[in-house]
């Protein structure tokens, strides 16, 4: 998935111009993140916490293309099958609670 960061500096300003904008709060996910630079990639370990606080662990990669995703992957010696593309509602879909 393609993102684009930039840097807030006045997170409450910000969360002003986006409501100015049109745009409203659906969801507040609070996680703990532990990230890492690993073969020239973004490796990260996520946690979340309050209502998500279910869901165990788990490692996200950011990688610039597919081949560097795929590297960093075999060299992390984790099998193909475990590595899903999944997106956050994906990963709340599936621990959802019953």
């Amino acid at each position: 998935m393609e993102e684009h960061e930039t840097d807030v500096s006045n997170f409450d300003e910000m969360r002003k111009i986006l409501e100015v904008l049109g745009y409203r709060e659906l969801q507040v996910l609070r996680k703990n993140r532990a990230q890492y630079a690993v073969l020239g990639q973004h490796l990260v370990f996520d946690h979340y916490a309050d209502e998500l606080a279910h869901i165990p662990e788990f490692a996200e990669i950011e990688a610039k293309n597919e081949q560097a995703l795929w590297q960093l992957i075999d060299a992390l010696e984790i099998s193909h099958e475990q590595a899903l593309p999944w997106n956050t509602r994906d990963l709340m879909l599936h621990y959802q609670q019953k």
